[in-house]
């Protein structure tokens, strides 16, 4: 996401990753509509269940390489029931 001097928000990449992406032949369209809304939505529904069974999975999600993964994985520490992180974080 890009911003001008003012603050305001530029819509699209920019030219600069548009031409790297290019360059690489790497596909850039619709990446920031990917990863803000669709690839967290399966994640958020999960931390919005209350299901305990959810915890080891709601931990992988803690090391998300995408941050609104992270983002709504994190939020169950916003809830009351903070046993959540009374478990080990690494089990095998």
């Amino acid at each position: 996401m890009l911003f001008d001097s003012n603050g305001n928000w530029i819509p699209g990449p920019s030219t600069e990753f548009v031409a790297w992406a290019d360059k690489k032949k790497l596909r850039h369209e619709g990446l920031l509509e990917e990863h803000v809304y669709y690839a967290p939505g399966p994640t958020m529904f999960l931390a919005h269940t209350d299901d305990p069974r959810a915890i080891p999975v709601l931990r992988r999600a803690l090391w998300s390489p995408n941050f609104m993964i992270e983002i709504f994985a994190a939020k169950v520490t916003r809830k009351p029931y903070k046993w959540i992180f009374k478990f080990p974080i690494w089990q095998d």
